[in-house]
C-alpha cells in the first residue's frame, strides 16, 4: 500500500465524520449532566474515630521525638595535652620541621 492511497482514505474518513450533523440535544443533556454535579453536595467529612486516631498517631510522633531527644546522652570525649619541658624549649622545632627529616 503506498502513501498516496493511504492519505486519501484518510481525507475521505475526516470529510465523512465532518459532514455529520451531530444530536442538538446532546449538547443540553451535557450541560445537564454538568449542572447537576455542581449542585449535588458530597459530604467529605471524616468519621471522628479517624480525626482522633489522626491526633493521637501526631501527639504520639511529637512525646517520641522529645524522649528520644533528651535520652541522648553525648559520648565522653578524650583530652590529649601536650606536656612541654621549658627547659628543652629549643627541641620543639624537630616536632614542626617534619620537612627536613
Amino acid at each position: 500500500m503506498n502513501n498516496g492511497s493511504y492519505d486519501k482514505r484518510v481525507d475521505a474518513f475526516i470529510k465523512n465524520e465532518r459532514s455529520l450533523d451531530p444530536n442538538p440535544f446532546m449538547a443540553i443533556r451535557i450541560m445537564a449532566k454538568l449542572e447537576a454535579l455542581s449542585t449535588h453536595e458530597t459530604s467529605r467529612r471524616q468519621p471522628v474515630w479517624a480525626t482522633i486516631a489522626l491526633a493521637a498517631l501526631l501527639t504520639g510522633a511529637i512525646l517520641g521525638g522529645i524522649s528520644l531527644g533528651n535520652s541522648y546522652k553525648a559520648a565522653p570525649m578524650e583530652t590529649k595535652a601536650i606536656v612541654i619541658n621549658d627547659h628543652a624549649i629549643e627541641n620543639l622545632g624537630s616536632y614542626f620541621n617534619l620537612d627536613s627529616e
